[in-house]
């Protein structure tokens, strides 16, 4: 009796086993072609989401689709319907017909793998409407040039570009890659753009001269020892540690600071230093490194080349806008909407690039002179709010303690404060005509 159990039960244990290899083989088998089944699903879905939106004819027997395509595509989809027609082995041909209509088109924008990320940079701030201007094109470069302005490190760059470039290289095995998740899939769709911004980056950390937060002194520095402007002279510039301390009032009564090893290599902070004959070759003096103001010089540096391309990268946006406006034979918006914005923008941001370069352009003795241009900028709108009798004029010599916090001209923000009176009073005008002028053209126009 137990024999025959025991036999019985291998048996079953022999079928489970074979029953078990059997599954695993199958779900082999399955997980093989896994991939290509969710494939044909998700077209067989996209088929059928696409079947919803057709419509029966009277008959009952065809179906009627209307939608939008690209012209030049016509002739593909034609042959699209064509080929499908005769695959299916149906005897009613594919019949395509151009209608006209009065709607509005909405917009397409042909991208390839290069350009589909800038495309979506732009579509994420809002999609052109059909015919405009699509300003992708010239993002292309002025996205990760500015970028590349702000960042500004040659090392971090070159790392950005190589990660970039291997993305590129990569890019077949690694489009159908899932395992990095959603962070994965967004740098891949970018790669692009991230090597342009690695490139700039390159090349305004060269401009910078900041390779990993460090210079390169690869021209040799063309700061030579020198003296203040009207102190001194070569004959008393001290050349070692020991005589900078002695001839300490020589250098203005700050502290010498020794660039090497050599006697002749001693100089003074290079903002007080005599401008070298013959500039650095390219980009910034590594002398820099060794100045008690380098951060503040950098960062300065920085921020203002950042402003002066962004102003001016609003400008040429506010400028295409004038196309769109002539394309559509809006000619009042010119008057409205593009001579308001040019104005604003010129007069306060434009306003402020001035004063940048003009700063650039001017040498001010004492250095303690040197006008802050943030402050500048808050004293014309604290102006603003005072009557045109009232603006003070003030001088340097008033407050000597607070000399850099004055105005670029000499302290006086009554230029700068009638510019912010009228064109805070002026642009609103054209703006609260505009749906008056709409309502008389009687165009149906939306009121942006």
């Amino acid at each position: 009796m137990s024999v025959a159990v025991s036999n019985r039960i291998n048996d079953l244990m022999t079928v489970l086993r074979t029953t078990e290899d059997h599954s695993i083989t199958q779900l082999q088998e399955i997980a093989l072609e896994l991939d290509t089944c969710r494939r044909k699903v998700k077209k067989i879905k996209s088929i059928y989401h696409a079947l919803n939106m057709f419509n029966l004819d009277v008959t009952q027997r065809c179906l009627i689709a209307e939608c939008w395509c690209p012209v030049e595509d016509l002739d593909q989809i034609q042959q699209a319907l064509t080929n499908g027609t005769e695959r299916s082995g149906s005897t009613v041909p594919s019949i395509l017909n151009r209608m006209s209509t009065n709607d509005a088109p909405p917009t397409y924008f042909k991208t390839n793998k290069f350009t589909r990320g800038y495309q979506a940079i732009v579509n994420s701030y809002g999609v052109a409407n059909y015919g405009e201007v699509n300003p992708t094109l010239f993002t292309i470069i002025t996205f990760p040039f500015l970028f590349g302005v702000m960042f500004g490190d040659a090392g971090h760059g070159t790392i950005m570009f190589l990660f970039a470039l291997g993305l590129i290289v990569f890019e077949k095995r690694l489009k159908n890659y899932t395992g990095g998740g959603e962070m994965f899939t967004t740098i891949f769709q970018g790669r692009y753009i991230i090597i342009l911004m690695g490139a700039f980056s390159i090349y305004t950390g060269l401009i910078y001269n900041d390779v990993f937060s460090k210079s390169l002194n690869i021209f040799g520095s063309h700061w030579n020892p020198a003296y203040p402007y009207g102190r001194g002279s070569l004959d008393n510039l001290p050349t070692t540690s020991d005589s900078c301390q002695e001839k300490a009032c020589v250098v203005g009564d700050r502290t010498c600071i020794l660039m090497g090893e050599g006697e002749d290599m001693t100089t003074i902070f290079p903002r007080e230093a005599t401008p070298p004959r013959y500039p650095y070759p390219f980009g910034i003096d590594p002398v820099w490194q060794s100045a008690t103001n380098k951060l503040v010089f950098i960062n300065s540096y920085k921020m203002k080349m950042s402003i002066i391309l962004g102003v001016g990268q609003m400008f040429f946006g506010v400028i295409l806008s004038i196309f769109n406006h002539i394309h559509f034979a809006n000619y009042h918006r010119i008057f409205m909407e593009f001579i308001p914005q040019i104005l604003f923008l010129l007069s306060i941001f434009g306003w402020l690039v001035f004063l940048i370069l003009y700063k650039f352009c001017s040498y001010y003795k004492p250095l303690i002179t040197a006008p802050s241009l943030l402050i500048t900028l808050i004293q014309m709108f604290l102006e603003f709010s005072k009557a045109p009798n009232d603006y003070v004029t003030r001088k340097p010599d008033d407050d000597p303690d607070l000399l850099n916090e004055y105005s670029v001209f000499g302290s006086d923000q009554t230029h700068g404060a009638i510019q912010v009176h009228y064109t805070i009073r002026t642009v609103p005008v054209p703006h609260r005509c505009k749906p008056w002028v709409c309502l008389l053209h009687g165009a149906g126009e939306v009121f942006d």
